[in-house]
């Protein structure tokens, strides 16, 4: 069940993970391809351009009006997509635009996200909407952008949060979150909605099932071909509706004006939550799992490219000497609480207490930064096992990626929901293991660290 309300809060943490989580369904089991970057305040493809490559970009303002023979991983201030991408499109920003084409799927997050054009695969997009987006864009770019007349003119507009235009198609599954949604497009498959207000259109045309879940208002119209599961405290029916399937809507009371051939049953959208918070949810827990995933799926990403040294070193020295990887890093995760007593009281007495206040601060950073980017240096450990055992070619950090991510997985066995069909004998063992895993990669990781730190001073000396 997708929750309204865990959504929309939880936006702003997960525009990266929603950015790169088909990345760890495609990367372990294909060969990596040529990629162009680009970086800067702004850039443009223009229209009669080819880029025959993946495309990677960060900066303010990107317009692709040609086409890229390949994936485009955008993230950005405005991003307007109005010529083809033959592949994925994963684009993070503050106003989203396609009116071109994308053969392959659409993971948009941001505040705005518009969809005019084609998708040819799956609709993955979330926005937080709301009435705080500047009315243009002097705001939000730097001085030496220009800003793009279509951008310019969209977000002078009224539409806010995910809008599914009535020219868009979508050829496979859509889901949707945000604060308002519009759905008034084709879409080729089911539809999955949960926000605050959710508008299916009059021109809305579904060919499969259309799940929804609004925290507000859910206004129903169009043509839905399969079945409608929808649940909201206010209902609003148009008279054009047309449901193929079976209708059935959850609400505090039924709606007198609610289709005689719908299906109510009485929903109390503050009981389902309590109950969905209570650990109970596996579709909460294998969202977030997700999410985790995917934002690992980017540190791998970086990792591999910044830093290479520092996590391919400790890699190392697990691989060639666990045993003395597990010493030391027992010794140093023992020592981590005396040495956070200890240093700081030493600030303290011969400093005072900002720099005590410092030291400590300091010293909880090193922790915390072994404690995340701990699976990145196990996983890499995995992932060099893994070099033989998986196909394609030997390029390393796809085989990386499958290691980090097997170990990610493990880790999240620690928090599988309580009372949702779960043995708790089998739950027990199973958070067992999740929590052996992250013990261990913490202190294999620090330990692997600190033989690399160790080996470095010793061929200084």
């Amino acid at each position: 069940m997708l929750r309204p309300i865990s959504t929309l809060a939880s936006l702003s943490r997960l525009w990266l993970s929603l950015l790169l989580m088909p990345l760890l369904w495609a990367l372990p089991s294909t060969a990596v391809q040529a990629a162009q970057f680009e970086a800067g305040e702004q850039y443009e493809l223009p229209s009669g351009q080819t880029i025959s490559e993946d495309l990677f970009w960060a900066g303010n303002a990107l317009v692709i009006a040609g086409t890229v023979n390949g994936d485009l991983f955008a993230a950005g201030q405005t991003i307007h997509i109005d010529g083809v991408v033959t592949g994925h499109v994963f684009a993070a920003g503050a106003f989203i635009l396609l009116t071109g084409e994308v053969g392959g799927d659409l993971y948009a997050a941001g505040e705005t996200v518009i969809v005019e054009g084609t998708v040819a695969k799956d609709l993955r997009v979330a926005a937080g909407g709301g009435d705080e987006m500047p009315g243009n864009l002097t705001g939000m770019l730097q001085p030496d952008v220009t800003p793009d007349p279509e951008i310019a003119q969209r977000m002078a507009g009224s539409e806010r949060g995910v809008v599914v235009s009535p020219g868009a198609e979508i050829g496979g599954d859509t889901l949707a979150a945000g604060s308002d949604i519009s759905l008034a497009g084709q879409f080729g498959s089911d539809v999955r909605a949960a926000g605050t207000n959710i508008v299916l259109a009059d021109s809305a045309s579904l060919s499969g099932d259309l799940h929804g879940e609004a925290g507000s208002e859910f206004v129903v119209r169009g043509r839905i071909a399969g079945d409608a599961d929808l649940k909201s405290p206010q209902f609003e029916f148009g008279d054009g509706l047309s449901v193929g399937g079976d209708l059935a809507y959850g609400a505090p009371a039924a709606d007198p004006q609610a289709p005689a051939a719908a299906r109510f049953h009485e929903w109390d959208p503050q009981a389902d939550q309590h109950a969905e918070s209570s650990g109970g949810n596996w579709g909460t827990w294998i969202f977030r799992t997700l999410s985790v995933l995917a934002g690992t799926a980017l540190l791998v990403f970086l990792s591999n490219r910044i830093g290479r040294s520092f996590f391919e070193g400790a890699a190392t020295e697990i691989r060639t000497q666990a045993g003395m990887a597990v010493v030391w890093g027992v010794v140093s995760l023992l020592a981590m609480p005396f040495m956070l007593g200890l240093l700081p009281f030493l600030g303290f007495v011969f400093f005072g207490v900002p720099v005590a206040i410092m030291i400590w601060a300091f010293l909880m950073l090193i922790w915390f930064v072994f404690w995340v980017f701990s699976p990145l240096i196990t996983g890499r450990t995995l992932g060099g096992l893994l070099e033989g055992a998986l196909p394609g070619e030997q390029i390393a950090w796809p085989k990386i990626l499958a290691g980090v991510v097997i170990v990610v997985l493990a880790a999240r066995l620690v928090f599988l929901p309580s009372g949702a069909g779960l043995p708790d004998l089998v739950r027990g063992i199973l958070g067992a293991v999740g929590a052996v895993v992250i013990v261990l990669s913490y202190i294999l990781a620090v330990g692997g660290w600190v033989q690399t730190w160790g080996r470095g001073g010793r061929q200084a000396a």
